[in-house]
């Protein structure tokens, strides 16, 4: 990802090729990694061997990338193997597909990576996710749907296909719409600030998911006495006071 004439982002965040993440964040882990592996460098030279990775909201987005990113790095020899990275999130977003979340719960196994959520709060539930029939591994009960409906006598033939079309299409245009807009058209906004950016291609897939261990804390009927909901105060659940609060409650 080239982000400017000066810089251009080379990283490797999963062994899946299916895998894909959120282009913002990827872009801002780019925009950190130089800084953060000179960071590394120095600490490790004076004897560091533990880092802790950390973000809230959108640093929390960016925190699932960055560890990803650092922990290759490491496998592939770039850094030394005897640094241990531990990431603790706290209300990120979605940061990536499936096959995303699958790969950096194996490479974090074993208690080294957690999303801490408050159930109230809706920066969790983002970026709005499109589930079709491509999201699926390669063998599934879909692949050969329209093979199975061509099998049928015509009448259930026609009907079938009919059900199938108005549940496949829909989806397929919504990942369509979501590209367009929320990466094209949102790009070129990236573009004025930012001229020399240039986006990799994206791609048709819009099936973002919860990703890691995740540390729930439940806004129960007390909470929402303390902290009622608000529609003028969107972020209000979102914020450190009623997350610090819940995380208190956990001890009684």
């Amino acid at each position: 990802m080239k982000l400017s004439s000066e810089q251009t982002f080379e990283y490797h965040l999963s062994e899946n090729q299916r895998s894909s993440v959120h282009i913002g964040w990827l872009m801002a882990t780019g925009f950190l990694s130089k800084g953060i592996l000179v960071k590394i460098d120095s600490c490790y030279q004076k004897g560091f061997r533990d880092f802790l990775v950390t973000g809230h909201s959108q640093g929390g987005g960016i925190s699932y990338l960055m560890t990803a990113y650092l922990l290759y790095l490491q496998k592939s020899g770039s850094l030394p193997e005897d640094i241990r990275f531990k990431t603790y999130c706290s209300a990120a977003p979605k940061p990536g597909n499936l096959y995303f979340a699958y790969d950096y719960e194996t490479i974090t196994s074993g208690g080294w990576a957690f999303n801490v959520v408050n159930t109230a709060d809706w920066v969790p539930e983002t970026p709005l996710s499109i589930q079709t029939v491509d999201d699926f591994n390669t063998i599934n009960p879909f692949v050969n749907a329209k093979k199975t409906i061509r099998k049928q006598s015509f009448s259930t033939r026609i009907a079938m296909g009919y059900a199938y079309g108005k549940l496949d299409r829909p989806t397929r245009r919504a990942v369509k719409n979501y590209r367009k807009y929320l990466g094209k058209t949102a790009g070129k906004f990236v573009n004025k600030t930012l001229p020399e950016f240039q986006a990799p291609e994206y791609l048709y897939d819009n099936n973002y998911v919860r990703t890691g261990t995740t540390i729930v804390l439940y806004a129960d009927e007390e909470y929402y006495k303390n902290y009622p909901d608000n529609p003028e105060k969107v972020f209000m659940h979102h914020m450190a006071g009623p997350y610090l609060y819940l995380i208190r409650m956990l001890d009684k």
